[in-house]
């Protein structure tokens, strides 16, 4: 019993910690998005894209790295 309820907590806990953050961030990102220029809005768009793009090479290269 005490493996279980603690398989819970653990469960319950990754659950608020991956969720609520998400949702705050689509909450904040859309009230953000109401309030500022559409120039602004190109602005950040591309400033994810970078980060997105970056991290997508990272990832092929470690990937690329455990197969040699």
């Amino acid at each position: 019993m005490d493996q279980a309820h603690t398989a819970l907590q653990l469960i319950g806990f990754g659950t608020i910690a991956a969720v609520f953050p998400i949702y705050q961030g689509f909450a904040s990102a859309f009230f953000i998005i109401r309030r500022i220029n559409r120039s602004w809005e190109g602005f950040w768009i591309g400033i994810a894209l970078g980060v997105l793009v970056y991290l997508f090479f990272d990832v092929m290269h470690e990937a690329t790295e455990q197969t040699v």
